[in-house]
């Protein structure tokens, strides 16, 4: 954390290669692994030498946002899908949808530290204490609201957006809609407002640097949103019935409550799109984290 959160003059090149060499370390030599892909480098990683060969994919963005303010990482869990006992490979990603995680989550970096994850369980959320340097859970099973005020996008992209967004937008900065507009560079600390306060996080494109990452940006938020009681589209479609057929698949991302997205949906389609796999964390309520 420190490395990252305490050199705000540091290039954000060398902090994501920082961070990408800290995440896979950490993985490589776990024997819970059988592939390791990271969105920085675009390639599965290698595991280290004489290290058994796990169950798991793990898919992360090792570092978004902006050095000196809040940064955060992305990641991502699937069981695999090839025979045990030898090491996976792309294949084991790709084609899956987004169902199939087993566990997701973010670290969001800034003037307190908070781990997010879920494991099909709900959505709990813990702080870094920085004495112990423990984990302490501080929020557990985050229901998002079924709308909320917030609404988070990049204004540059509007005038290329489809015309479906732009009368979204129009209507969400309506005089009395009673929204509040927050965004920056980290897509970690948009998706964490979104998710504590409610409302919907936009990244519509069409060019890819304004699209989502599949397997390391849209795919794990969209499990979290789900897990909380929210959703997740690409517009016409929910987005975790899709797959990836490519590693550096992007798709639009609108994620967030329920409504909000259901809102968005009207305007490009004409209709929300119905979610065959809802979840409802309320069943979750008397789930005593261990």
């Amino acid at each position: 954390r420190s490395q990252i959160c305490d050199a705000p003059n540091t290039p954000l090149s060398a902090l994501q290669a920082f961070a990408n060499d800290q995440i896979h370390a950490s993985l490589a030599s776990t024997g819970l692994c059988c592939v390791i892909y990271s969105s920085l480098l675009n390639s599965t990683l290698p595991l280290e030498n004489n290290s058994e060969v796990g169950s798991y994919i793990v898919v992360y963005n090792p570092l978004v946002g902006t050095p000196g303010t809040s940064m955060g990482t992305i990641f991502s869990v699937y069981h695999r899908k090839s025979e045990s006992g030898s090491g996976g490979d792309s294949s084991d990603i790709l084609n899956r949808p987004g169902y199939d995680q087993v566990a997701s989550g973010y670290c969001l970096f800034g003037a307190t530290t908070i781990l997010t994850f879920s494991m099909g369980y709900g959505v709990h959320s813990f702080t870094l204490d920085f004495v112990s340097g423990h984990f302490v859970l501080s929020a557990p099973h985050i229901v998002l609201p079924k709308s909320g005020p917030i609404y988070s996008f990049d204004t540059s992209v509007l005038g290329s957006c489809v015309d479906g967004v732009k009368k979204y937008v129009d209507a969400l900065e309506q005089p009395g809609a009673a929204r509040v507009f927050r965004y920056d560079t980290n897509l970690v600390g948009n998706f964490h407002r979104v998710l504590t306060c409610g409302g919907i996080l936009m990244m519509p494109g069409p060019q890819k640097k304004d699209l989502a990452n599949y397997l390391a940006e849209a795919a794990p938020l969209a499990f979290l949103a789900r897990q909380a009681g929210g959703r997740a589209s690409v517009g016409k479609r929910p987005l975790l019935e899709l797959s990836a057929w490519t590693l550096e698949m992007s798709v639009p991302l609108f994620v967030g409550s329920n409504k909000d997205v259901d809102a968005l949906e009207t305007c490009v389609l004409g209709h929300p799109v119905e979610e065959q796999n809802s979840f409802d964390p309320a069943l979750l309520t008397k789930f005593e984290l261990m």
